[in-house]
Protein backbone atom coordinates (compact mmCIF):
# COMPACT_ATOMS: atom_id res chain seq x y z
CA UNK A 1 0.00 0.00 0.00
CA UNK A 2 2.63 2.30 1.27
CA UNK A 3 4.20 1.58 -2.85
CA UNK A 4 1.02 2.49 -4.37
CA UNK A 5 1.19 5.96 -2.28
CA UNK A 6 4.35 6.70 -3.35
CA UNK A 7 3.45 6.11 -6.96
CA UNK A 8 0.51 8.69 -6.70
CA UNK A 9 2.93 11.18 -4.97
CA UNK A 10 4.96 10.52 -7.64
CA UNK A 11 2.44 10.95 -10.60
CA UNK A 12 1.14 13.79 -8.98
CA UNK A 13 5.01 15.21 -8.86
CA UNK A 14 4.94 14.90 -12.90
CA UNK A 15 1.50 16.55 -13.21
CA UNK A 16 2.45 19.79 -10.79
CA UNK A 17 5.68 20.05 -13.33
CA UNK A 18 4.05 19.21 -16.79
CA UNK A 19 1.13 21.76 -15.59
CA UNK A 20 3.99 24.54 -14.59
CA UNK A 21 5.29 23.90 -17.77
CA UNK A 22 2.08 24.33 -19.31
CA UNK A 23 1.00 27.82 -17.83
CA UNK A 24 4.45 29.23 -18.37
CA UNK A 25 3.58 27.71 -22.52
CA UNK A 26 0.13 29.80 -21.62
CA UNK A 27 1.65 33.23 -21.13
CA UNK A 28 4.22 32.94 -23.99
CA UNK A 29 1.58 31.74 -26.61
CA UNK A 30 -0.97 34.36 -25.72
CA UNK A 31 2.14 37.28 -25.67
CA UNK A 32 3.15 35.77 -29.17
CA UNK A 33 -0.68 36.18 -30.53
CA UNK A 34 -0.70 39.52 -29.47
CA UNK A 35 1.96 40.02 -32.28
CA UNK A 36 0.13 38.65 -35.16
CA UNK A 37 2.27 35.68 -35.43
CA UNK A 38 1.27 31.54 -34.69
CA UNK A 39 3.96 30.63 -32.16
CA UNK A 40 4.11 27.28 -33.76
CA UNK A 41 7.51 25.67 -32.32
CA UNK A 42 5.13 26.61 -28.83
CA UNK A 43 1.78 25.27 -29.91
CA UNK A 44 4.50 22.09 -30.30
CA UNK A 45 5.63 21.92 -27.12
CA UNK A 46 2.31 22.39 -25.50
CA UNK A 47 0.67 19.93 -27.37
CA UNK A 48 3.71 17.46 -26.33
CA UNK A 49 3.55 18.17 -22.49
CA UNK A 50 -0.85 17.74 -23.16
CA UNK A 51 0.02 14.50 -24.41
CA UNK A 52 2.28 13.25 -21.20
CA UNK A 53 -0.52 14.79 -18.74
CA UNK A 54 -3.10 12.80 -20.27
CA UNK A 55 -1.35 9.64 -19.88
CA UNK A 56 -1.63 10.68 -16.32
CA UNK A 57 -5.02 11.86 -15.80
CA UNK A 58 -8.15 12.88 -18.04
CA UNK A 59 -8.86 16.52 -18.36
CA UNK A 60 -11.02 19.00 -21.09
CA UNK A 61 -9.42 21.82 -22.63
CA UNK A 62 -10.85 24.99 -23.37
CA UNK A 63 -8.62 27.17 -25.95
CA UNK A 64 -9.29 30.45 -25.99
CA UNK A 65 -8.99 32.88 -28.83
CA UNK A 66 -5.52 34.25 -28.01
CA UNK A 67 -4.06 30.28 -28.54
CA UNK A 68 -4.02 30.12 -24.46
CA UNK A 69 -5.59 27.14 -22.29
CA UNK A 70 -7.49 26.42 -19.60
CA UNK A 71 -7.95 22.85 -18.25
CA UNK A 72 -9.77 21.60 -16.20
CA UNK A 73 -9.49 18.14 -14.71
CA UNK A 74 -12.34 15.24 -15.41
CA UNK A 75 -14.18 15.18 -18.81
CA UNK A 76 -16.38 18.25 -18.23
CA UNK A 77 -15.23 21.97 -18.49
CA UNK A 78 -16.72 23.11 -14.84
CA UNK A 79 -14.99 23.32 -11.60
CA UNK A 80 -11.80 24.29 -10.32
CA UNK A 81 -9.08 24.69 -13.43
CA UNK A 82 -6.29 22.81 -12.99
CA UNK A 83 -4.39 25.40 -15.34
CA UNK A 84 -5.99 29.05 -15.96
CA UNK A 85 -5.12 32.44 -16.75
CA UNK A 86 -3.86 32.70 -12.62
CA UNK A 87 -1.41 30.20 -13.47
CA UNK A 88 -1.37 26.24 -12.63
CA UNK A 89 -2.85 24.33 -9.46
CA UNK A 90 -0.70 22.39 -7.63
CA UNK A 91 -1.94 18.49 -7.24
CA UNK A 92 -1.15 16.63 -3.78
CA UNK A 93 -2.65 14.24 -1.34
CA UNK A 94 -4.88 14.33 1.77
CA UNK A 95 -4.52 11.32 4.11
CA UNK A 96 -6.89 10.56 6.66
CA UNK A 97 -6.78 7.37 9.05
CA UNK A 98 -7.07 5.00 5.23
CA UNK A 99 -8.10 6.94 2.99
CA UNK A 100 -6.53 8.88 0.56
CA UNK A 101 -7.80 11.95 -1.25
CA UNK A 102 -6.53 14.06 -4.08
CA UNK A 103 -6.88 17.81 -3.52
CA UNK A 104 -5.59 21.10 -5.14
CA UNK A 105 -3.14 23.26 -2.88
CA UNK A 106 -3.24 20.16 -0.86
CA UNK A 107 -4.53 21.62 3.15
CA UNK A 108 -6.84 24.50 1.18
CA UNK A 109 -9.03 23.22 -1.22
CA UNK A 110 -11.66 20.01 -0.97
CA UNK A 111 -10.91 16.75 -1.97
CA UNK A 112 -11.12 16.38 -6.40
CA UNK A 113 -10.60 12.35 -6.18
CA UNK A 114 -14.10 11.78 -8.13
CA UNK A 115 -13.12 13.86 -10.90
CA UNK A 116 -9.79 11.75 -11.69
CA UNK A 117 -11.38 8.86 -13.77
CA UNK A 118 -8.48 8.11 -15.98
CA UNK A 119 -4.71 7.68 -16.76
CA UNK A 120 -2.41 6.51 -14.35
CA UNK A 121 -3.68 8.28 -11.22
CA UNK A 122 -6.88 6.48 -11.52
CA UNK A 123 -5.24 3.40 -12.24
CA UNK A 124 -3.56 3.60 -8.92
CA UNK A 125 -6.11 5.13 -6.96
CA UNK A 126 -8.23 2.37 -8.07
CA UNK A 127 -5.96 -0.38 -7.34
CA UNK A 128 -5.45 0.96 -3.60
CA UNK A 129 -9.04 1.10 -2.97
CA UNK A 130 -9.45 -2.13 -4.39
CA UNK A 131 -6.10 -3.90 -2.64
CA UNK A 132 -7.01 -1.64 0.81
CA UNK A 133 -10.63 -4.00 0.47
CA UNK A 134 -8.75 -7.33 -0.78
CA UNK A 135 -6.25 -6.94 2.57
CA UNK A 136 -9.76 -5.88 4.76
CA UNK A 137 -11.36 -9.51 3.82
CA UNK A 138 -7.90 -11.42 4.39
CA UNK A 139 -7.90 -9.66 7.66
CA UNK A 140 -11.40 -10.79 8.95
CA UNK A 141 -10.97 -14.29 7.40
CA UNK A 142 -7.74 -14.06 9.87
CA UNK A 143 -9.61 -13.51 12.36
CA UNK A 144 -12.11 -15.67 12.02
CA UNK A 145 -10.68 -18.86 11.43
CA UNK A 146 -8.23 -17.61 14.62
CA UNK A 147 -11.45 -17.38 16.86
CA UNK A 148 -12.63 -20.88 15.14
CA UNK A 149 -9.66 -22.24 16.09
CA UNK A 150 -8.81 -21.33 19.36
CA UNK A 151 -12.63 -21.95 20.33
CA UNK A 152 -12.08 -25.72 18.97
CA UNK A 153 -8.70 -25.57 20.71
CA UNK A 154 -9.89 -25.23 23.99
CA UNK A 155 -13.08 -27.76 23.89
CA UNK A 156 -10.08 -30.64 24.30
CA UNK A 157 -7.19 -31.07 27.24
CA UNK A 158 -4.08 -31.56 26.36
CA UNK A 159 -1.60 -34.67 27.47
CA UNK A 160 -1.76 -34.14 31.14
CA UNK A 161 -5.71 -33.51 31.27
CA UNK A 162 -5.49 -29.96 31.30
CA UNK A 163 -8.33 -27.86 29.62
CA UNK A 164 -7.12 -26.47 26.15
CA UNK A 165 -5.38 -23.32 25.61
CA UNK A 166 -5.60 -20.67 22.84
CA UNK A 167 -3.56 -21.90 19.94
CA UNK A 168 -3.02 -18.72 18.36
CA UNK A 169 -2.46 -15.37 20.11
CA UNK A 170 -4.64 -12.91 18.06
CA UNK A 171 -3.44 -9.98 19.69
CA UNK A 172 -1.83 -8.15 16.73
CA UNK A 173 -5.55 -8.64 15.02
CA UNK A 174 -7.34 -5.91 15.27
CA UNK A 175 -10.97 -4.86 13.78
CA UNK A 176 -10.35 -1.00 11.77
CA UNK A 177 -12.99 0.98 10.44
CA UNK A 178 -13.94 0.88 6.71
CA UNK A 179 -12.66 3.45 4.78
CA UNK A 180 -16.12 4.77 3.98
CA UNK A 181 -17.14 5.06 7.82
CA UNK A 182 -16.87 8.41 8.83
Amino acid sequence: QQSVESAIDAALSQVNVITTQLARLNTEIARSATGGQKPNDLLDQRDKLLQSLSNLTGFTMVEANNGSITLYLGDTASGQKLIGSEGAHQLGTIKTGSRLDIAFDPNSNPSITTQIKSGTIAGLLDFRREATTLMQNVDRLAVGFVDAVNKQHMLGVDQDGKPGKELFSADSLKAKAGPGNT
